[in-house]
């Protein structure tokens, strides 16, 4: 049941079709070698088409959600339709109408981290059925929503650490892309990400998290945030200070790109976004002091805004000591109330 009829949060919903899952059976066979891993794979794949293909309806014709499975569908597809012997013309069919859907129905409205997917799923689907249209278009998007997205001091306009994390992944994924098609566009929007690099660097405190500003959690969008931050030594010819290769870095074991030189060194003061990172040093242990004197987000879209305003937190090296609830649910109610409430943060509360 891919609409998951009896499921009241959507977001179980928008991750089932994502088909981000497919990245796990992908590692299983790398791990085991066991055919079956990919078989299950597009065996579902498979199983949505006939399901899904003939009628859009429901949040699995979401455009963020096509944007999501179209990127994961030609990962896969690309990868292992040789290996199984199967028509990779097949399910380039479905992709082109997928893809077509996706570019009649991009959320400008909403912006953030959506519109920055469906960008990069359309140069995705471009590449992939050498369609420059649809190749040029998630381009263009990419190009106007930097200057809209990131402030002059590099932080995502929405002051979450996190959704500046998955916000640069469409970057970096989509200069991936280009660098394999020997797009000269490249360069120049690898020197768009030296500001944003620069600040996810600094806000990585010294014992290795991110600081759990407005909608921000420690696992999300990557177990650990060291680790996207590691992709940096693909881009530039210095790999970023508080980085820590792991799962997702690792994925991109490919040639380096390395087309610009990057200075690492910050202050740890963002006037542009209002937040400040002081580090320093008490008896031979290392701390982290962070302040928020920054707005919620842009004052058209605070969808992922807490009531946090001077907010600080303090952590050091062994330990977290003034904390943050950070988020852990989209559902909406009283837990989801409770996580963006003044109470649930460090700074002053008045009259409830």
């Amino acid at each position: 049941d891919w609409d998951l009829s009896d499921e009241k949060y959507r977001l179980v919903c928008f991750k089932l079709n994502s088909f981000r899952w497919l990245l796990d059976l992908s590692d299983a066979y790398k791990a085991t070698g066991n055919n079956l891993y990919i078989k299950k794979g597009f065996e579902l794949i498979d199983d949505w088409m006939v399901k899904n293909s003939n009628i859009i309806t429901g949040d699995k014709w979401n455009p963020y959600v096509i944007a999501e499975r179209i990127s994961n569908w030609i990962g896969f597809c690309s990868e292992y339709c040789t290996i199984l012997n199967l028509d990779i013309n097949t399910y380039a069919g479905h992709l082109y109408g997928q893809a077509y859907e996706l570019m009649k129905s991009f959320e400008f409205q909403l912006g953030a981290n959506h519109l920055l997917s469906e960008a990069k799923a359309l140069i995705f689907a471009g590449a992939f059925l050498k369609d420059d249209s649809m190749y040029e278009f998630g381009k263009k998007i990419l190009r106007e929503e930097y200057n809209e997205q990131f402030l002059d001091d590099g932080a995502h306009y929405e002051r979450s650490i996190s959704y500046h994390i998955e916000s640069l992944q469409q970057y970096y994924e989509s200069v991936d892309v280009m660098n394999s098609l020997d797009d000269p566009d490249v360069c120049a929007f690898i020197k768009m990400l030296v500001k944003p690099y620069v600040f996810l660097n600094e806000m990585i405190s010294v014992k290795g998290e991110i600081p759990l500003f407005n909608d921000a959690a420690l696992d999300y969008p990557f177990f650990d945030a060291t680790d996207f931050l590691a992709t940096s030594d693909r881009l530039f010819f210095s790999v970023a200070p508080n980085s820590r290769s792991s799962v997702y870095s690792k994925r991109w074991n490919k040639e380096p790109i390395k087309k610009e030189q990057i200075d690492w060194d910050s202050k740890g003061i963002f006037s542009e976004c209002g937040y400040v990172h002081y580090k320093f040093s008490r008896n031979d242990e290392k701390y982290s002091f962070y302040f928020d004197g920054a707005d919620c987000g842009p004052d058209y879209n605070l969808g992922h805004a807490h009531a946090d305003a001077m907010n600080i937190l303090l952590s050091s090296s062994k330990k977290n000591i003034l904390v943050d609830t950070g988020v852990y649910t989209y559902k909406p109610g009283a837990d989801r109330n409770k996580c963006r409430a003044t109470k649930a943060h460090n700074t002053v509360e008045i009259d409830g």
